[in-house]
């Protein structure tokens, strides 16, 4: 990101930046720092949370000038950010982090994409990260898409429900992934289909 200078001084800058970056819905976590690292502005909701990004990965690296694509776990949970170098003729001048969390309130949003997804899931091989709604999963299948990185499917003993397990990386990290998908209007198709 390069800042253009509009004769003001860099903090102001930094603070038009941020205001923009604030009104981004999907962003969780936004937050500016100096080019010696110092937290300069971190939006409203960092502070209440405590989050300070300056001791996580990725900020040295953007103050040397290269751009971070990173996911790690944090007290608050699994956390996907970018850290991007911010330029003033060619100088880095400071960091930028944006990012957002793997959590419930994600994965409901996601599942509010498409109105056959019923909701989804994301683990790790020691933990449940997230779950738009309540357990639904089968234990064993989703401990092998994530040891073994093996798909699997099954189906709810009704035939309403598909279950998509799959391993998945983001960035440099392996999750498994299980979706729940309602099949209930395709399961009347075919009924109806062999009833003609």
């Amino acid at each position: 990101l390069t800042l253009a200078s509009n004769g003001g001084s860099e903090l102001q800058a930094y603070e038009e930046g941020l205001g923009n970056l604030s009104d981004l819905e999907n962003i969780d976590i936004a937050q500016i720092h100096d080019a010696e690292g110092k937290l300069v502005l971190p939006r409203q909701g960092d502070l209440e949370m405590g989050i300070n990004t300056a001791s996580w990965v990725g900020l040295s690296e953007a103050l040397s000038g290269r751009s971070m694509t990173v996911v790690s776990p944090k007290n608050q949970g699994w956390c996907l950010r970018i850290v991007q170098p911010l330029l003033q003729q060619d100088k880095v001048i400071g960091a930028v982090t944006l990012g957002f969390w793997l959590n419930d309130a994600r994965l409901g949003k996601m599942t509010r994409f498409n109105a056959s997804i019923n909701q989804m899931a994301l683990a790790t091989g020691y933990d449940l990260v997230a779950s738009s709604g309540r357990p639904f999963f089968d234990d064993t299948r989703l401990e092998n898409a994530i040891a073994k990185k093996t798909t699997s499917y099954n189906t709810s003993h009704d035939g309403m429900n598909f279950y998509y397990y799959s391993p998945v990386w983001i960035v440099d990290a392996s999750f498994g992934l299980v979706v729940e998908v309602n099949t209930e209007k395709e399961v009347v198709i075919i009924e109806n289909l062999k009833r003609e």
